[in-house]
């Protein structure tokens, strides 16, 4: 009797059994880079890149990034529409595409371009409207089997193309003699498991005979007459003499005829075959009718038909049937499964309208994955499924035409969160708030909340209970929710005080702080609950402390706190006002963490408090505690990472980020079946071994929680992480990791030639590239396949010959080197996928730089011949050199000298240059008393009439105050004396302010900016303050100024500052030397001399108009009656640091700095005139 091997199938959303509770799929589309969402054909090739064709093209990716390729025509322009169906690689690994109505195209690497294949003139015609279907390549001779439709005649045809001889050949029911064969629209290729090729066509199965290159006639499906034909051929991957087919009836439509399909088993070695039907009554026959025969990656025949899926039995020839009802498809067929793959497991996933299936062939549990609008989820693929595939990685692929192909992210899909939505259900609920995780009632029982409600959600049923706490208020405050023992719901608030919700008649009641009460709630705001093995409740507090209540008596008790700045130590006490965590251990001691605080242990026994602060090691602000299997004690901190606390001696270890974890916020810990601990933190999770200490990451993303214990242990060894996305709910036991290391390639190798222009080249088929010495910037460019999660791959290379160690180079895939010197270099790349595993083998290119033509061999040859010949030179230019020597030693001892003498005029520049600022400063001394002088006399006249005005003003208000007719005519006549003294005190106001600023002018470093300036005022002014310096100097110095100003002169344009200082030079020698001859006559004591003579300047000013029409000139004439310039030192005035006088009584800069201003500063003339024993006259020639 046969055994009833039929399962029916449990289908589910989110089972637990399932696996993944919720895949997470990365979609390429239109909208991230696919040219089109019709992916028709695709491909892993032998390098790792996968390769997707379109109806609008093809395009590479490499996990990081989708690139497109031209496809040419043949004169090299590219498609326009470009539909490609086949994709193909070689057994020589040499990439093909076929385009419809175009032809094929290899891929040349070298190039990174694709290459179309050249066709002799007579098989020019061969693609030309027609589509390729099916590809597939003899794996002995090499040659090429092309299945088409041809569009113009509606029927199918086969091409042959030899690679080796470019060569092809056409099978059709137009050709004659052997390349005839019966075509209608239905065909199907195979190349069998001994290597023959088969053809059915129609209810006709031929076999290629290599000799004849014919197809000869080999089998016919029985009862044909009634239009059964093949459907497909599958050749049997573990018994190379059998080949399976389907059939079906043409013309039929089986939603109103239906019919039975027929499954042929073809033995092709004794042409014995069998015929399998379904048959109600027999359930080890196959499940339904055979749409389609498919073999999985475990040589595994599965068959797809209308009621489920089924295997053969070749022990006993019957079948395991899979039943599932599928949904109907747009076409009416009954089945909906076009595809299938296995994964490493054995179980299935099936693709098919609408919907993707995981089929645990174990458990008999299929999961159902259809579309939703969450992140992760698959898109609306409302053509299908039509390919499940496994890269070499590891990673699931599927293409869904028109909604573009999606790969399973594996890591995503473990960590992928159930979205909390309790309102969904509820019309009015409108836009839903996010919701936050609260506390836990069991394994598969969380408490959640939001601003609006609190909620009992069952994450495996995926339903709700509403727990109303008739106080809408509340809902926002809860801060923690715990089930008793005795099955109430208790609930903390922050503000609103401690609920006790009774499920079963709904009622609700609410404890508050008393505060004429010390047996009530000590605070209404409460951060953590827990219930210890005596069913009381423990309640810490966000502002008193620590409190417990006695359920029976309805009692609380407060235990003693202190308020903590973080550095207090507390003793018998709780250390802080502010309680995170509460936690249990073994012995029923109760742990306690506090904010400003740290570690508390508390005997509920005896109320005895230790604390165990330790402010300066990090160990405070404790946000959770736990306690694994072995004893070991674990605290959890919000700054500081992970503590392993040994209870008995104090000590602790510390492991933070810099140990390897994600976070030093501490959210949860747990241990897992195997002893690892996890960590969760706001990061992601990090899971540590205690025995090595060896840290393992997960950044999955937590978001904003508001519990400072957000992981949960739950059944089967589950863990339930609370995040601000949902619930989180995996195996740890599943986080193994991938033992598959990634393929890596370089990709290509830059370098930026002599004139600085970039070149890129490609790295494949290339062992070794050869660089100029100038091209020595080189960088380069490599991937690692491995798709679960291409973005956390890891890199590491190394230039032999340059670096001495890897360089570790995290999620970067380029490196580049500067200025490499001439030599031999070999660069290794090496990579990880995102579990750390390495390929150790990596990928490497070898670079040679090369030296230039002066560091060659033959260069080398060149300098010997040169240096032979040099030293034949040497002896003669020896003796040459001898000669030389002593003229080169005199040479030197000149340029010494040289050197010396640039030295001292370098040095007597900067003196020059600081005498020259002295000069200036001296002139500005001498100007001091004259200023004084100057100053005095307007300020004389403002106090006289200052003290003249005060008097008036007592007269005024006298003759004001007799108020008769007289008294006021003469207080108008005073006034008009104030306001006349007032004019007066004004005007030599003015005087002084026009004095001092001239001082200040004179003083000012000039800016070498011509400005125009009356020359008459400014020789009277200086005049006047040379004059009265020298009075100021000496009372004994007098002398006659004479001034004759030319009036029509007005004002010129020169620098009033270096003229200033010119005007004051000249004036002041002029005074000096009548001084001199006036000491000279009481020297020689003649007194009619003395009496005769009388000390006189004149200044004059005139303006001379050319008489040839150019510009005219003014004259400033300084002149004395001293005793005139000797005739023997006349020549010499104008030399820098030359002077007559006494040592300390001038510079001899004066002169010299006189004339630069008026030849070089103005470009005038200063000429002097004299005549010893009767005067000098010095004259400034200034142009208009």
């Amino acid at each position: 009797m046969r055994i009833i091997l039929f399962i029916a199938l449990i289908f589910c959303y989110t089972g637990t059994k399932a696996q993944y509770i919720k895949p997470f799929f990365k979609t390429l589309s239109i909208e991230n880079g696919l040219p089109e969402g019709y992916v028709l054909a695709s491909i892993q090739d032998k390098l790792g890149y996968m390769w997707f064709g379109t109806q609008n093209g093809l395009v590479r990716y490499d996990g990081y990034q989708l690139k497109q390729y031209a496809i040419p025509d043949d004169k090299g322009v590219p498609l326009i529409y470009c539909s490609i169906k086949q994709l193909h690689q070689d057994k020589d690994g040499k990439l093909w595409v076929s385009v419809d109505n175009e032809g094929l195209y290899f891929f040349d690497r070298m190039k990174d371009a694709f290459i179309k294949l050249k066709i002799d003139a007579g098989d020019i015609n061969i693609f030309k409207n027609k589509a390729h279907y099916k590809w597939v390549e003899d794996r002995n001779s090499g040659t090429h089997w092309q299945l088409l439709y041809d569009f113009e005649k509606s029927r199918s045809c086969l091409t042959s193309f030899d690679a080796n001889r470019n060569q092809f050949e056409k099978y059709s029911s137009d050709s004659k003699g052997n390349q005839f064969i019966p075509m209608n629209k239905n065909a199907d290729l195979l190349q069998d498991a001994a290597g023959k090729i088969w053809l059915a066509t129609d209810s006709l199965l031929s076999l290629f005979d290599p000799s004849s290159r014919s197809f000869k006639s080999w089998f016919v499906i029985p009862d044909s007459t009634k239009k059964i034909k093949f459907a497909n051929l599958v050749a049997d991957p573990l018994d190379q003499d059998i080949i399976w087919a389907n059939t079906f009836i043409s013309g039929i439509d089986e939603n109103k005829n239906p019919y039975k399909r027929k499954v042929l088993k073809i033995n092709t070695r004794t042409k014995a075959y069998k015929i399998f039907i379904q048959n109600d009554k027999d359930p080890a026959s196959i499940a339904g009718n055979c749409m389609g025969i498919l073999t999985d990656s475990l040589n595994r025949i599965w068959y797809l038909t209308d009621k489920g899926i089924s295997i053969f039995n070749p022990q006993n020839e019957t079948f395991t049937n899979y039943a599932i009802k599928f949904p109907a498809s747009s076409t009416g067929n009954k089945t909906s499964v076009y595809a299938l793959t296995s994964d490493k497991e054995g179980n299935l996933w099936l693709g098919g309208y609408k919907e993707l299936y995981y089929l645990n062939l174990k458990t008999a549990v299929a999961t159902y994955y259809a579309h939703s609008n969450e992140p992760g989820s698959l898109p609306d693929f409302g053509s299908g499924i039509d390919k499940l595939f496994y890269d070499r990685s590891g990673t699931l692929w599927i293409s869904m035409p028109w909604s573009g192909i999606a790969c399973l992210d594996e890591r995503r899909s473990i960590f992928n969160p159930l979205l909390i939505a309790p309102l969904s259900g509820e019309p009015a609920a409108g836009h839903q708030p996010d919701f936050q995780i609260v506390g836990r009632a069991s394994d598969s029982i969380f408490y959640v909340k939001n601003t609006s409600g609190l909620f009992a959600w069952n994450y495996k049923l995926n339903n709700y209970k509403r727990i109303e706490l008739n106080n809408s208020n509340v809902y926002r405050q809860i801060n923690a929710v715990i089930a008793s023992k005795d099955g109430l719901v208790w609930i903390g608030s922050g503000g609103s005080g401690l609920f006790c919700y009774n499920p079963v008649n709904k009622s609700v009641k609410n404890y508050r702080n008393d505060p004429k009460d010390s047996t009530s709630l000590s605070s209404d705001y409460i951060s953590i609950l827990k219930e210890d093995q005596k069913g009381n409740l423990w309640i810490g507090t966000d502002d008193q402390g620590l409190g417990s209540l006695n359920k029976t008596r309805g009692t609380f008790t407060r235990y003693p706190f202190i308020q903590n700045n973080g550095t207090m130590v507390a003793k018998n006490t709780l250390d802080d006002s502010r309680v995170h965590t509460l936690f249990f251990d073994k012995e029923g001691i109760l742990w306690v963490g506090t904010n400003m605080g740290g570690l508390n242990r508390l005997d509920t026994r005896t109320g005895e408090f230790t604390s165990f602060l330790d402010l300066k090691a990090g160990f405070n602000c404790i946000i959770n505690i736990y306690e694994d299997k072995h004893g070991r004690f674990w605290a959890g901190t919000y700054l500081s990472g992970l503590f392993l606390f040994d209870k008995k001696t104090g000590k602790k270890r510390r492991f933070s980020e810099k140990d390897g974890l994600l976070f030093n916020s501490v959210f949860g810990i747990k241990e897992d079946v195997t002893g690892n601990i996890w960590i969760a933190t706001a990061r992601g999770l990090s899971r540590l071994d205690p025995k090595s200490n060896r840290v393992v990451n997960y950044a999955i993303p937590i978001g904003n929680v508001e519990s400072n214990d957000i992981l949960y242990t739950g059944e089967s060894g589950r863990f339930n992480i609370a995040t601000a996305g949902g619930l989180i709910s995996f195996n740890p036991e599943r986080m193994n990791t991938s033992a598959v290391p990634p393929e890596l390639v370089i990709e290509t190798v830059g370098y930026a030639d002599a004139n600085n222009k970039d070149t890129l080249l490609q790295a494949y088929g290339r062992k070794q590239i050869e660089l100029n010495y100038n091209e020595n910037r080189i960088s380069f460019q490599f991937v690692a396949f491995h798709y679960a999660d291409p973005g956390s791959n890891h890199y590491a290379y190394m230039l032999e010959g340059y670096d001495k160690d890897w360089i570790q180079a995290g999620i970067q895939r380029s490196a580049t080197y500067t200025n490499l010197s001439p030599g031999s270099y070999n660069f290794r790349v090496k990579a990880a996928n995102s579990d750390g595993v390495w390929n150790e083998k990596g990928a490497s290119i070898a670079v040679t730089v090369l030296p230039p033509w002066w560091k060659t061999w033959w260069a080398y040859i060149i300098y010997g011949i040169l240096a032979v010949a040099v030293v034949f030179l040497i002896d003669r230019f020896q003796r040459r050199r001898l000669l030389m020597r002593e003229h080169t030693a005199a040479k030197e001892k000149e340029l010494e000298h040289a050197r010396e003498i640039e030295k001292a005029y370098h040095t007597l520049k900067t003196t020059q240059t600081q005498l020259i600022q002295s000069e200036k400063m001296a002139s500005l001394g001498e100007l001091t008393a004259g200023i004084a002088h100057e100053i005095q006399n307007p300020l004389n006249f403002v106090n006289n009439f200052s003290e003249v005005n005060t008097e008036l003003i007592d007269e005024l208000k006298a003759e004001l105050a007799v108020g008769t007719e007289v008294s006021l005519q003469s207080a108008i006549e005073i006034a008009d004396d104030i306001k006349e003294n007032e004019q007066k005190i004004n005007h030599h106001g003015k005087r002084a302010d026009a004095i001092v600023k001239g001082m200040l002018q004179h003083s000012r470093k000039s800016n070498g900016t011509k400005e125009p300036t009356d020359i008459n005022a400014l020789a009277d002014e200086y005049l006047r303050l040379a004059y009265h310096g020298l009075r100021a100097k000496d009372k004994s110095f007098n002398a006659t100024m004479i001034t004759d100003f030319d009036a029509s002169i007005g004002k010129i344009n020169v620098i009033p500052q270096d003229l200033g200082r010119v005007i004051l030079n000249l004036i002041t020698n002029a005074f000096y030397a009548c001084t001199e001859r006036s000491r000279s006559t009481v020297a020689g004591k003649n007194k009619q001399a003395v009496e005769a003579y009388e000390p006189t300047v004149k200044i004059s000013t005139r303006l001379i108009i050319s008489t040839s029409g150019g510009p005219g000139v003014v004259e400033l004439s300084v002149k004395d009656n001293g005793n005139g310039i000797p005739a023997n030192v006349l020549d010499k005035i104008f030399q820098p640091f030359f002077t007559t006088k006494p040592t300390g009584e001038g510079t001899g800069l004066g002169l010299s700095m006189s004339y630069e201003i008026v030849t070089k500063g103005h470009g005038g003339e200063l000429k002097v005139e004299t005549l010893e024993g009767e005067g000098t006259e010095f004259i400034i020639v200034l142009p208009v």
